[in-house]
């Protein structure tokens, strides 16, 4: 079972050391970075980590994380939505922005990453 008020406070050090929200919500953490980075005054795609913690430990959460961030590709991200706009016949596009958009909102997470996985290395488990 998960140590809650170490939970509690690896939630409390990303929401004051990163731009990035944080909350529990049944069994899972949800790290959201919608809003967050310098482009156009956040990030606008709804882009979040979610972590089931059941059966875990704090290690497990923070190293959940830390997978999440070296499995981040900003490219295959940007091809993915790139994509999903170019093989659409709708004039909306689906909403997805132009692919310019795209690198700058994606350079944004991976800068949203970097902060976060700082955060969560110089996290102390133990106190």
């Amino acid at each position: 079972m998960i140590n809650t008020k170490k939970l509690n406070a690896l939630i409390t050090s990303i929401e004051n050391d990163t731009d990035l929200s944080a909350e529990i919500a049944g069994d899972y953490l949800y790290i959201s970075f919608q809003g967050a980075g310098n482009c156009y005054g956040g990030i606008q795609e709804d882009y979040s980590i979610e972590i089931d913690l059941e059966n875990k430990t704090v290690e497990e959460v923070i190293q959940e994380i830390m997978d999440s961030y070296n499995n981040w590709d900003m490219e295959e991200h940007v091809e993915m939505w790139a994509n999903a706009r170019y093989t659409t016949n709708r004039k909306d596009k689906f909403g997805i922005p132009p692919v310019t958009r795209l690198v700058e909102e994606a350079d944004a997470i991976g800068e949203c990453y970097e902060n976060l996985y700082d955060c969560v290395n110089k996290f102390d488990c133990a106190a």
